[in-house]
């Protein structure tokens, strides 16, 4: 004859746990397996695609004759940040509207283009790298004018610095230019430069934050 067997309630509530824990590992692995499954078809389809052509429009092209390009008789580190950006403009480089994963590139432009596409996009990366730099060193010599040149060549080819935007912000508002501070922020609340919300909001919040609000 068997006693009835009452056990702790907190062995019960672990066993419980216990019992949960196993079934849901049970299912993530499942569930894991599945995706793993789906990620590498897909990577497998994309492989296929043969070579497609870059859409032009995502090429950048700098215009080094719109730049304040100056002549100096020594060697500066203003005057070695504007060889810099001369030098990375001569390089081919594209930027596209959105970030895209490398599976992205390879399902439309073909897994033979990825590392291309690739090498472009640092070169466009290094490019606005060096206006910003540029940008900083003018401010600092107080060419201010020269400066904001060079910032509105990083904002047309849709720089997603968020370096750009502040010191070009920071010289609208020292300038009271107020035309150009809101007809760059309705730009970037337009989408007109790039289709990147956090940086929008990162902006938008900087632009408040300057005029105390």
């Amino acid at each position: 004859m068997f006693t009835n067997i009452v056990l702790p309630p907190l062995l019960i509530i672990t066993i419980g746990l216990i019992i949960a824990f196993r079934v849901r590992m049970r299912y993530s692995t499942k569930n894991y397996h599945g995706k793993m499954d789906d990620y590498i078809k897909v990577e497998e389809e994309a492989n296929l695609i043969r070579k497609q052509e870059i859409d032009k429009k995502y090429f950048v092209v700098p215009n080094i004759n719109k730049l304040p390009i100056l002549d100096y008789e020594c060697e500066t580190e203003l005057s070695a940040c504007q060889n810099t950006v001369i030098k990375k403009s001569q390089l081919k480089m594209i930027h596209f509207d959105k970030q895209m994963s490398n599976l992205e590139l390879k399902k439309i432009y073909g897994v033979n283009n990825l590392q291309k596409i690739i090498n472009y996009e640092e070169h466009y990366n290094m490019y606005i790298s060096a206006l910003n730099k540029w940008a900083e060193e003018l401010i600092k010599a107080e060419k201010i004018s020269d400066a904001e040149k060079v910032l509105q060549e990083a904002v047309i080819f849709g720089s997603d610095y968020l370096m750009t935007y502040t010191l070009l912000i920071d010289i609208y508002i020292k300038q009271n230019q107020a035309y150009e501070l809101n007809k760059l922020r309705n730009d970037i609340l337009n989408d007109k430069f790039f289709e990147n919300s956090t940086l929008k909001n990162r902006i938008i919040n900087y632009i408040s934050y300057r005029f105390g609000g």
